[in-house]
């Protein structure tokens, strides 16, 4: 699949959903209070959604303020997510946080790519030999 600017919505629920995932499967294996890992969860879920509403906002809008709100928030994600990378508490953190740091990266570089064009639809690009037809 080629990713195309109009692809962040998709991209943040992706990254929403595997999130949530990944870390349902940290707090089973490193369960160390329940009740501070649902609280942790719901924060993810709630966190992790939010973006991936922002995100289908900024595609379906074409806005230049909502892309750059998406691009900074993101780029926080992937502060954190870099953070937690050195961290090296456990391998599936470790993997968690990849998939975290990487996707962030994803969403950042699509929503820059709808900062600068903003509401202008890329054209198609010309063929370079014109057929002749006869």
């Amino acid at each position: 699949m080629q990713l195309s600017r109009y692809s962040t919505g998709p991209v943040a629920f992706l990254q929403a959903g595997v999130m949530v995932v990944l870390n349902i499967i940290n707090a089973v294996v490193n369960s160390s209070g329940v009740q501070m890992s649902i609280a942790y969860l719901i924060l993810i879920f709630i966190w992790f959604g939010f973006i991936a509403v922002l995100a289908y906002a900024v595609e379906d809008r074409r806005s230049r303020s909502l892309a750059f709100l998406l691009g900074a928030i993101e780029f926080m994600v992937a502060v954190a997510a870099l953070y937690d990378l050195y961290k090296l508490s456990s391998p599936l953190s470790f993997l968690t946080s990849l998939c975290d740091f990487v996707l962030a990266l994803v969403v950042v570089y699509l929503s820059y790519q709808l900062l600068t064009t903003g509401k202008a639809r890329a054209a198609k690009p010309r063929p370079r030999h014109a057929v002749k037809r006869h």
